[in-house]
């Protein structure tokens, strides 16, 4: 066993005085990594033969008598990144390095794989305790092919994702100008780059004039001053905001009077028709 003395080192120790007398089986594994993603870590103990135990890393407070996460009892901070394919040639994640720099360090770790005798697993959420650093300068993401990943200035404590990256550009995919009262139509976004986080939170500037739901669909709710000399169209703004980094884009849209949309097109759609003799059958699409 490797033990990490905190001062740049590790040293060798043979006898850790762990055992599991009168057990069925013999250790060959043993891994380190944070089963429940709360900052901590977590140990899964395997034996062939034998019985396997996950020990979840609950400090008590001495106070209260209650478990609390290690980030709550000694104030320390962590970071954990899940590493993914890479974005362009959809390279694996094995081998890729992780570095996260602060204001006074900087962390560097490889993805690898499982301690386990016999088997090889994939580990690709990657840990790293910051002490007592809450912010985060940068996390950098190289895969083996050279392939990078940066995302810049977060806060400490939470899961980082290669795939959910802040986003560049949000554009709305179907703009439009005006709606009509009482109808409603689903708006959509393009975020880039592709393996940005693709969560979008919509918003309205006036909820009595258009509604706009957590799917992009917006209602015209507002009405219609429509006298003979005279009709307002009400206008409000539609927002796509990211909740990634904040970014955010916006269109602009009016209530208008209701009217009939004339059709487009008539198409028969029908595959192959078989019919007896005097039987009628109708079926069209209308757009």
């Amino acid at each position: 066993m490797l033990l990490n003395t905190g001062k740049g080192h590790f040293e060798t120790v043979t006898m850790h005085g762990a055992n599991d007398v009168g057990g069925p089986g013999n250790g060959d594994m043993g891994q380190a990594f944070d089963f429940d993603l709360d900052g901590d870590l977590d140990l899964l103990n395997g034996s062939e033969d034998g019985e396997w135990y996950l020990y979840a890393n609950d400090e008590i407070n001495l106070n209260n008598s209650s478990p609390t996460t290690n980030t709550e009892q000694n104030n320390n901070h962590y970071a954990l990144v899940k590493v993914g394919y890479s974005p362009t040639s959809n390279i694996d994640p094995i081998s890729a390095e992780v570095i996260v720099k602060t204001s006074t360090k900087e962390y560097r770790k490889r993805v690898g794989s499982a301690g386990a005798i016999f088997s090889q697993s994939l580990l690709n959420i990657v840990h790293f305790g910051l002490g007592t650093e809450t912010l985060i300068e940068s996390i950098k993401v190289r895969w083996r092919n050279g392939e990078t990943v940066v995302i810049e200035n977060k806060k400490a404590n939470q899961l980082f994702a290669t795939d959910k990256v802040d986003p560049d550009v949000i554009n709305i995919t179907t703009p439009i100008q005006e709606i009509r009262q009482g109808t409603s139509i689903k708006l959509s976004t393009d975020i880039q780059p592709k393996n940005a986080n693709q969560s979008i939170i919509w918003s309205s500037s006036n909820k009595s004039i258009v509604t706009i739901d957590k799917h992009g669909v917006l209602s015209a709710t507002g009405s219609i001053n429509d006298t003979a000399s005279n009709i307002v169209d009400q206008t409000a703004t539609i927002t796509a905001t990211s909740p990634a980094n904040n970014l955010s884009t916006s269109n602009e849209v009016r209530v208008v009077k209701w009217y009939p949309k004339p059709i487009e097109s008539v198409a028969i759609k029908t595959n192959k028709l078989h019919l007896v003799a005097l039987e009628t059958r109708y079926n069209s699409t209308l757009q």
